[in-house]
């Protein structure tokens, strides 16, 4: 069988499946994603892969890389709290073994372009010091940070790109699943998100979905300015506030519900750190409701990004600047498929 000469992993996730037709309209492709999610209304060829089986799952890889001129690798495992061991098989071993394919099986290749993430750049170096994963944030961030060098150094031709937290389509919030910031709108949803740890103030660097494919597609078409860059796909310094992606957030969630029959939700407190540590943190811990607790465990891990500062200007970057009509559009397609789709379903049910 003859496959396709642009190769896709990772087709059915976030970031994959908006690509696949872009990409569709420049070549022929072929996708490799989980077997469990396939590409919704896709004919084109699909082999399901593993990112943590040896060779990524695949029977025959030299099959399936013979005719590869470029590899787009989206798969990762992206959850921000991970286990390293996890971390690094799904996202730095997997890579490191596309990699090695593409040397032995690609011959034509013209452009691995490895999605990595904005956040790699939280890395704060120290001469003659090897990172580790004390470095960065989580072991996602670190897995990530390692897989670059492996593209860097493989002696392939590359570009690297780096979105910041994906959101849905500008132009009608459209995404095919939710992370993220996604979560915390499905926790006050359901009336979990009493509070979070972080400031106000704090810059959430926020992309569209078209944001990053404009990014991964000029890649492609531009071969003599993208190799051997890196390229962020971010909103840099049009990031908007926590404060605000917290009342945006309340807002749409609310009118969803109030359309939907239900009762709002209320208040979502935002406490500062060190005052969390040294004063909240300790009594929640004797006294909180065990599901508010899990609650809170599960909210660690977004603590590093609630209290982000600055904001990126990269040297060379595809830029997100209307993050407030993102916002609002990302987060009412979620209640549009959370909210208003399960009270029309469930309406539809007791007549």
């Amino acid at each position: 069988m003859s496959y396709g000469n642009a190769i896709i992993t990772g087709a059915s996730g976030l970031v994959g499946s908006a690509i696949v037709p872009e990409v569709a309209k420049l070549r022929p492709i072929l996708s490799l994603g989980r077997s469990n999610q396939p590409i919704a209304g896709s004919n084109l060829p699909f082999i399901p892969i593993d990112l943590k089986q040896k060779n990524l799952g695949l029977a025959d890889p030299k099959e399936v890389f013979k005719n590869a001129h470029f590899i787009i690798h989206c798969a990762a495992d992206v959850r921000w709290n991970q286990s390293e061991q996890n971390a690094l098989r799904s996202n730095t071993e997997a890579t490191a073994e596309l990699i090695d394919f593409a040397k032995r099986y690609a011959p034509r290749l013209q452009n691995f372009v490895y999605i990595s993430t904005a956040f790699v750049d939280t890395l704060q170096k120290k001469p003659d010091k090897i990172p580790s994963l004390s470095d960065f944030n989580n072991a996602y961030e670190y897995s990530k940070y390692l897989a670059e060098e492996e593209v860097k150094n493989s002696g392939l031709p590359f570009t690297v790109i780096r979105p910041s937290i994906v959101m849905g389509r500008q132009s009608d919030g459209a995404v095919s699943r939710f992370l993220s910031i996604y979560q915390l709108v499905y926790l006050y949803n359901h009336n979990l998100l009493p509070f979070l740890v972080g400031n106000g103030d704090a810059r959430l660097d926020i992309v569209s979905l078209d944001t990053v494919t404009e990014a991964i597609i000029w890649s492609l078409k531009n071969p003599s300015h993208s190799l051997g860059k890196t390229v962020y796909a971010c909103s840099g310094i049009h990031a908007p506030t926590l404060e605000t992606v917290i009342s945006l957030g309340k807002r749409t969630v609310n009118r969803a519900r109030q359309q939907a029959g239900l009762t709002p939700r209320g208040e979502v407190t935002i406490i500062d750190p060190q005052v969390f540590e040294r004063f909240f943190l300790p009594i929640m811990r004797k006294s909180l409701p065990r599901n508010y607790e899990m609650v809170r465990q599960a909210l660690e891990c977004f603590r590093p990004y609630l209290n982000i500062h600055t904001c990126r200007k990269p040297e060379f970057a595809f830029i997100s600047k209307h993050t407030t009509p993102l916002l609002l559009r990302s987060f009412t397609f979620w209640c549009e498929q959370r909210i208003n789709k399960s009270a029309r379903e469930y309406a539809s049910k007791a007549l």
